[in-house]
């Protein structure tokens, strides 16, 4: 979390105290980060496509075709027609941070980004195409459930003008680190019918939709007792424990018979084992990592280390350690200096762990227990909302909507079934 705060003046009136100040930076430091990370969603997403392809604009789109695309309707979600303009603009921002987010994962995925979505299955359902314009639709629906939520409540968007200029800002920005005129810019994010006259009321809705579930989740912070709760019920999802670990790796190799792993383990065992003896004795557990020697790089845990102390691992989730030994560090009885031997025969490595300290409720603790119960309560309330939307595929573009879902009963159905069946149709006609 960052701890650059973004504080107001005191009023003369009142002397506010170290508690009070802290406070109101953090309330300043969340809308505002809430903010920014909206502003930097949008405006970010024309990075990925600037880079991977060529700017294409298609300068002979017919006049007709263009004015459906800008006023038509293309599709309409509860009592909102839908532009293909507008459709756009969603899609689009939705389905390039979809890339940025598992651009490492596509390849595994299945997705070819250079091929016809349409023409690559998703699953057995849908295809890519399918995904995107779904996922598109859901965004859609829950912003248009936001705005007319909003609406309803007499919701004020005091900072509409203020936001939006740091979005313009952020495009030209962006605009001029690609080397493109902004008109280029525009099309190449948002769409080819897109400039920034005609997706001002779409980013300006998009920018109050989120002041307002910045609103919503200030609304639905939980009290300090339901904060309580969720941490004595869920200790090992918010604690962390610091602890030194040193790897015995036993000396063998894929062509090592079941005895010699066997022997092998058990040197390594005891090697472990006589570790925790001297450690007894009174020597540090880094000097007796000095003096065994660590096997290799491998064993240790680079990302969590600190610099000064390659043992020590820091801060460490329980869902992040390894199953041997995360129940032993995560008991309440754990005292500062326990140490143990944990073997792991599917490795072949053995052990040395010693608890340094665990790290419980505190500041932060409350504030990501807050955080989250309120994201809770605030999606499902925006879930409620969407379910009594509905989507008209007005320009029948949307083929996920009308795909029939296949399910093992289908594949799976008796033969007998089968032969039935062209005598039921036969009926029917």
């Amino acid at each position: 979390m960052s701890k650059t705060n973004k504080t107001e003046e005191p009023k003369q009136d009142k002397v506010m105290t170290k508690y009070d100040r802290k406070m109101e930076a953090r309330k300043q430091r969340e809308q505002k980060d809430k903010r920014d990370r909206l502003i930097s969603k949008i405006a970010g997403v024309a990075i990925l496509a600037v880079l991977v392809g060529a700017i294409g604009i298609s300068i002979g789109i017919g006049a007709y075709t263009k004015h459906r695309a800008i006023s038509g309707t293309y599709v309409k979600i509860g009592g909102h027609e839908i532009s293909k303009l507008e459709y756009d603009f969603y899609y689009n921002v939705m389905h390039t941070n979809y890339m940025n987010s598992f651009s490492s994962f596509l390849p595994y995925m299945g997705l070819d980004t250079t091929k016809d979505y349409a023409s690559q299955q998703y699953d057995e359902n849908k295809t890519w195409q399918d995904l995107f314009d779904e996922m598109a639709v859901g965004q859609i629906t829950e912003t248009m459930a936001l705005l007319d939520d909003a609406n309803d409540k007499g919701f004020v968007y005091e900072t509409q003008d203020e936001d939006y200029q740091t979005f313009q800002e952020g495009i030209k920005l962006q605009a001029d680190n690609a080397g493109v005129t902004l008109s280029e810019y525009y099309k190449t994010a948002f769409g080819e019918y897109a400039t920034e006259e005609r997706l001002k009321p779409f980013i300006t809705e998009t920018l109050l939709t989120n002041a307002y579930t910045s609103k919503l989740l200030e609304d639905n912070k939980p009290t300090d007792e339901e904060i309580n709760t969720r941490y004595e019920e869920n200790k090992q999802d918010y604690d962390y424990v610091d602890y030194y670990m040193y790897t015995f790796s036993a000396d063998v190799t894929s062509e090592s018979t079941d005895e010699e792993i066997k022997a092998a383990m058990e040197e390594a065992e005891q090697k472990a084992e006589a570790m925790v003896e001297e450690r007894a004795a009174g020597k540090s557990f880094q000097e007796l990592c000095d003096q065994y020697g660590q096997d290799s790089e491998a064993d240790t845990e680079e990302d969590t280390q600190t610099d000064g102390d390659k043992n020590l691992i820091q801060n460490a989730t329980y869902n992040s350690l390894m199953t041997q030994f995360a129940d032993w560090l995560y008991d309440e009885a754990r005292k500062a200096e326990d140490i143990d031997v944990f073997i792991n025969d599917s490795s072949n490595k053995v052990y040395v762990v010693e608890f340094v300290r665990r790290t419980e409720f505190d500041e932060d603790t409350a504030d990501t227990i807050s955080n989250e119960i309120a994201s809770e309560r605030v999606t499902a309330y925006t879930e409620e909302m969407t379910e009594k939307y509905t989507v008209e595929d007005v320009a029948g573009k949307l083929v996920y909507l009308t795909k029939p879902v296949s399910t093992e009963e289908d594949t799976e159905q008796p033969e007998e079934e089968s032969e039935e069946e062209p005598e039921e149709e036969s009926e029917e006609e």
